[in-house]
């Protein structure tokens, strides 16, 4: 009797379970719209350098912001876009994004040097650490951000400790196309940015140009920029893609100088006003970029990426009357030159797709700056720097059964 009495315990146990394993595959499938079982689908891929996966293959935190999402957003600039994410954080003190710094995984004040930027596989971080320029990426010219938050130096080399913005631009489409964006806020902040592209047998020719102002929140904390690029791209064979790109990048700011505590609490007046009305400085940045692709069945894909970057910052900081604008000017000057070649060869082993990659990338850079204009004996100086880098890598992913 005993025994029967268990038997039947358990086959209730075991129909219970059937029952209560049935209702829930029915309640979960009836909250996703769906009568079969069904698997979680990510559709956005990562390019991380070496080769693309989707964002379940990468080891690391990813976030994807597309264009759609720039377009429904409110950002106005792309620091203030980035700041929405997990885990990234901001840090302004001019309220623009002309100084500002990305903080990934909590670099604190070294995040400059640490969070590397990247656009269309281009680092743009300055030589001197002081860390990327944001107010030269347009917004409306971005297709997608890749945020690999994470060490990725030895994918892609010095000043990724903390992670990675990886920025891909628009491409020209099929067609002729063009459009106008007009904008204006608080703040006296107006601009306007036109784009224009056309295709035609594979050639595609794409320009940009943009310009805004902004008086800024504080006395003295005036911004305003022009950008300009223009793009020849060539991709009419399946086996090459082909291109060459100009950019260049002007803009005046103003530095308003710190806020002492009694002035910030006493009133807004007293925080908005500026105790160096005369500090200021203005920046030019000239880009050059060109690459091919070139893709053959049994050899594999072969990439070439070479970049030139001429940069131009005078400022003054510590105005004095007594002086001519000459003869306290500092001033930074960079020369910036990139080269990147790699190989991609897949192959096939034991019946599995596999992936070598093997890679060189060279960079060096000249850094100048001169300090108390030029008209002061033993006073005015001037500090030299250069910067040589070589890294070669080999990657390789295996597909296991």
């Amino acid at each position: 009797m005993r025994t029967r009495n268990v038997r039947l315990f358990l086959s209730v146990c075991f129909t219970w379970r059937r029952w209560l394993g049935a209702a829930l595959s029915a309640c979960i499938a009836s909250a996703w719209g769906a009568t079969e079982p069904s698997h979680l689908e990510v559709d956005e891929v990562v390019v991380t350098g070496t080769h693309t996966e989707t964002a379940w293959e990468v080891p690391r935190s990813v976030t994807v912001i597309t264009a759609d999402d720039i377009a429904r957003g409110t950002s106005s600039n792309l620091v203030d876009l980035l700041a929405h994410e997990a885990n990234v954080n901001l840090r302004s003190f001019f309220g623009n994004d002309k100084f500002a710094t990305i903080d990934i995984r909590g670099m604190g004040d070294t995040a400059g040097s640490n969070v590397l930027v990247l656009i269309d596989g281009v680092r743009i971080n300055a030589v001197d650490l002081s860390g990327a320029d944001f107010s030269s990426i347009p917004l409306d010219q971005i297709e997608r951000i890749e945020v690999v938050r994470g060490a990725n130096t030895v994918r892609y080399g010095n000043g990724a400790v903390g992670g990675i913005i990886n920025i891909r631009t628009k491409r020209a489409v099929d067609g002729t196309h063009a459009s106008l964006k007009l904008h204006a806020g608080g703040f006296d902040s107006h601009g306007a940015a036109l784009a224009a592209s056309s295709t035609l047998h594979g050639v595609s020719l794409a320009t940009r140009s943009s310009s805004s102002d902004s008086a800024g929140y504080r006395d003295n904390g005036d911004l305003s920029r022009q950008d300009g690029a223009v793009e020849l791209r060539y991709d009419g064979l399946e086996w090459l893609d082909a291109f060459a790109r100009a950019e260049l990048h002007q803009d005046h700011y103003g530095l308003p100088g710190p806020v002492s505590r009694t002035d910030f609490l006493a009133s807004e007046r007293a925080r908005r006003a500026s105790n160096a009305p005369h500090d200021e400085g203005e920046t030019t940045d000239r880009r050059f970029h060109a690459g091919a692709t070139l893709r053959d069945e049994h050899f594999g894909q072969f990439a070439v990426l070479a970049s030139y970057r001429v940069r131009d910052n005078p400022f003054v900081i510590g105005f004095s009357p007594l002086l001519t604008p000459a003869q306290q000017q500092d001033a930074i000057a960079s020369q910036q030159r990139d080269l990147q070649l790699s190989h991609t060869l897949p192959y096939t082993m034991l019946g599995l797709e596999h992936e070598l990659v093997i890679g060189y990338d060279h960079q060096s850079a000249d850094y100048q700056r001169r300090e108390d204009g030029r008209g002061f004996l033993d006073r005015s100086h001037r500090l030299l720097g250069g910067l040589t880098n070589h890294a070669g890598y080999v990657s390789s992913r295996w597909a296991l059964p």
